[in-house]
């Protein structure tokens, strides 16, 4: 009987013990998913697995760049913790060289490396970037066979990237002569890096069906994946990779969508937009895989790989990025790629550090989307990548203003309109041709159908290709109108009264763009100071004493521009205008430097009086677009000071519009003779609109949220009725969970939890002004029961001991008790 009793009693124990872990750990049910990326063999030395309140993501990506790395014992290690195990190899790179220098084996193979024309071999560190041959397949094959020998559930083919300069390799030249017999290397011109670009595109979308049906082949339960960027950020960084073609891979099962604060930085016309640039690079993986079936796995990463900046950079990009992620429709997160230099870097301040963990719970059980209001599209095809009229940047003028309105802009794959259903989900869509380059017909064909049913398509800008004018006529044959050929306005007026406001001091002026010479533009050397006499109140100044050296006093912005005619003016003043010895050269520079397009030399006698601001002008004239635009100031020291104010581009016009001579349509804006350069027309339930007004003409644009073409397109949109007056504020629901990004003042009504504040503050009736971000959990979901504060966590740990000692307590006292009662009875 006192056995019996003794048995009660410890299972009483271990009951209050199991409850007191419940109430310590609450159950909340989870409905997202979570992983994440490491290149740490040993997983008991991983900060992943050492994380306040034994938080854990479900499956671990472990990267593998060799052949002679262990990858089964890091396997085996990992899966010791309980997470399922993805192995992830790159697609490109070769990390350590063991293919090319030829310790796989025992041949080199320089020639299968990405080349540029002056014999520069891609590098990435200190390994390689790889055309995708036979050899180099049968290598990432090899890696992908151990892994799957060690018993993976997963396998990441990751970046499949080809630099579009680098086309010089023999490998190379002799895949492509042998599909391409006469072309010749003679001349890169535009024809012909527009082939290179897709067969580029094609040499890779043939290596991953290669290693995805391999992977299948060996074990068909094996997860396969493609991670990239998105091809906004592939095209600004001029890498050409396959996208909607992947589609068809059979043996692909899903995506990992690489976006984070290095993608969402680059920049737009010389300004960052971190939150649009992210939010737009996943929509398009969103639309990529709507209705196929595969999955989808949003990244972020909560530290650059550029070390160059502070944790607070860091740390708001990644919430922004956060807050773009959440605004898409996924519920799978790659929480970050690189968990180590993250938490193992001991600068992390600690409460980012407690915040990120609250933002991993809080992912682990992310509810779906709840999205309101009408969804407009802007197509782009692959082609995007690599036959463009316009610089990538341009899709921007098209989606950002209309983002600041509150408008929900999704970037999405043309080549999905083969699926009748996949355009129902968009009110409106704004095609656009100098982006990208049709080549289908039955593009046309499609639209045309989707605007009987009731959508309303905006076909905006020119139409300069072969390709572009071609595929246009088409589609308004399609959409019933008679048109046999494209033509051009000089003079343009707006017909329509609700549009005549619109064009302001008139959509005929010049473009102009002015940049800060101190606060918009960079610099290698001299003063910024205040300076009564600029524009600005300030300038950057050499001085010609002080061993200053030679060299960039003023650089940037690195634009992409395209072809036409500018003139770039430089402000400056010298402190003494009698010297006729150089002060400085003007230039202009394409390519990071590489390209010099024009330049000039001033000496101080060139300015009429000294202490007074004078335009310097230099013209300059693009025949295709240029990349990295640069206009610089080299300062020559011991002459004179020298001040700099501002950096002004002027673009000359000559401005054309296209123009069409229809009839049946309803006139918007007239241009010459009987030419519409804007209209509208009924087709079926739906309406069809042109607005020729090209975007070469707004780049680069002089206000990031605001221009003609869009004005045009959203007062047609709202007059149609289905486009709502907004709050300038983007807003998603995934209750209890709220993500909102202001252009606007904006006020919530409720209590929230701040899930961006470390120590989780409370707001009531929260407002925010413009250009703001937040993500918030109502205060009374069972959601905020996960979460820890810096605080709390010093004090789970000082509860957790508590518990532990009061059970070995209690524990101690029992035996001590079964032992003294046993002995008594002897």
């Amino acid at each position: 009987m006192r056995r019996l009793k003794i048995r009660r009693l410890l299972r009483l124990t271990l009951v209050i013990l199991m409850a007191l872990s419940v109430i310590s750990h609450p159950v909340v049910e989870a409905s997202g998913k979570t992983s994440f990326q490491t290149n740490e063999y040993d997983s008991d030395r991983s900060p992943m697995n050492k994380l306040p309140g034994e938080f854990r993501a479900e499956v671990a990506i472990i990267y593998m760049n060799d052949f002679r790395q262990d990858i089964a014992s890091a396997v085996k290690g990992w899966k010791a913790y309980g997470y399922e195990v993805w192995v992830m190899v790159s697609a490109s790179h070769d990390w350590t060289g063991g293919y090319v220098e030829g310790a796989f084996d025992g041949l080199t193979h320089y020639d299968e490396v990405q080349t540029y024309v002056d014999g520069r071999m891609a590098r990435i560190g200190g390994g390689y970037y790889m055309v995708p041959t036979e050899g180099w397949t049968t290598y990432v094959e090899c890696l992908i066979g151990k892994a799957i020998e060690a018993g993976v559930d997963g396998i990441v083919l990751e970046e499949p990237e080809f630099w579009v300069d680098a086309f010089y390799s023999k490998a190379f030249k002799k895949r492509l002569q042998l599909f391409y017999e006469a072309l010749s290397f003679q001349e890169a011109n535009q024809s012909l890096r527009e082939t290179i670009g897709a067969f580029m595109a094609k040499l890779y979308l043939e290596m991953e069906t290669d290693v995805f049906d391999y992977v299948k082949n060996l074990n068909s339960d094996v997860k396969t994946f493609l991670a990239l960027h998105s091809p906004l950020n592939y095209a600004e960084w001029a890498i050409s990779t396959p996208y909607a073609m992947t589609l068809d891979i059979q043996s692909l099962d899903g995506y990992i969508a690489q976006v984070w604060s290095d993608t969402a930085r680059t920049p737009i016309y010389g300004k960052t937009a971190i939150f649009e640039h992210a939010y737009l690079e996943y929509t398009y993986f969103e639309n990529l895989v709507d209705g196929t079936g595969k999955t989808l796995i949003l990244l972020m990463d909560p530290k650059s790989d550029d070390p160059n900046h502070t944790w607070s950079d860091y740390r708001k990009w990644y919430e922004e990025t956060v807050v773009a992620a959440l605004m898409v429709n996924s519920t799978w997160f790659e929480l970050l790629p690189w968990p180590e230099r993250v938490f193992g870097d001991p600068t992390i301040p600690r409460d980012y550090a407690v915040e990120l963990v609250n933002l991993f719970r809080v992912l682990s059980v992310m509810p779906p989307l709840e999205r309101r209001g009408p969804l407009i599209g802007i197509p782009i095809s692959d082609s995007y990548l690599w036959a463009r009229d316009l610089p990538p940047q341009g899709i921007y003028l098209l989606a950002l203003p209309l983002m600041a309105q509150g408008y929900w802009i999704q970037i999405f794959p043309i080549e999905k309109i083969v699926d009748p259903a996949f355009l129902k989900k968009f009110t409106a869509i704004i095609l656009n041709y100098e982006i990208w380059r049709p080549t289908d017909h039955s593009i046309a064909d499609k639209l045309s159908q989707w605007i009987r049913e009731g959508g309303v398509l905006f076909y905006v800008g020119d139409a300069v290709s072969k390709e572009a004018r071609e595929n246009l006529l088409y589609l308004l044959h399609a959409v019933d109108l008679e048109c046999s050929q494209l033509t051009y306005s000089t003079y343009v007026t707006a017909v329509d009264n609700d549009l005549a406001h619109l064009c302001g001091e008139g959509v005929s002026e010049p473009l102009a763009k002015t940049w800060d010479a101190v606060t918009e533009m960079k610099s290698l050397f001299g003063d910024s100071l205040n300076d009564s006499s600029s524009p600005t109140g300030k300038a950057r100044v050499g001085r010609s004493l002080g061993g200053q050296p030679e060299g960039a006093m003023v650089y940037g912005p690195y634009i992409d521009l395209p072809p036409g005619n500018y003139t770039v003016g430089f402000l400056l003043k010298v402190d003494d205008n009698r010297q006729k010895t150089r002060v400085a050269t003007l230039d202009v520079s394409a390519d990071v430097g590489r390209n010099i397009i024009s330049k000039m030399d001033i000496c101080p006698a060139d300015f009429n009086e000294s202490g007074v601001y004078h335009w310097f002008n230099l013209s300059f004239t693009l025949n295709r677009p240029a990349r990295n635009v640069e206009f610089r100031v080299w300062f020559n020291p011991g002459v004179v000071d020298l001040y700099v104010s501002q950096i002004r581009l002027v673009k000359a016009q000559g401005y054309s519009f296209l123009s069409l001579d229809c009839s049946g349509v309803e006139p918007l804006y007239a241009g010459d003779g009987k030419l519409k350069v804007a209209f509208q027309k009924r087709h079926g339930e739906g309406l069809f609109i042109f607005v020729g007004i090209p975007l070469c003409n707004m780049m680069p644009p002089s206000n990031f949220y605001d221009n003609i073409v869009v004005k045009t397109t959203l007062t047609l949109l709202r007059r149609t009725g289905i486009l709502p007056e907004t709050e300038g504020v983007l807003s998603v629901t995934r209750r209890p969970i709220t993500a909102i990004y202001t252009y606007r003042e904006m006020k919530l009504t409720g209590r929230f939890v701040d899930l961006f504040s470390p120590s989780l503050d409370e707001l009531t009736d929260p407002a925010y002004e413009g250009l703001q971000y937040a993500l918030l959990l109502d205060s009374d979901s069972e959601i905020r029961n996960l979460l820890i504060t810096e605080e709390q966590q010093l004090d789970n740990t000082r509860e957790i001991t508590v518990v532990v000692v009061a059970a070995a307590l209690l524990v101690t006292v029992m035996l001590v008790l079964f032992t003294f009662r046993k002995l008594s009875r002897r």
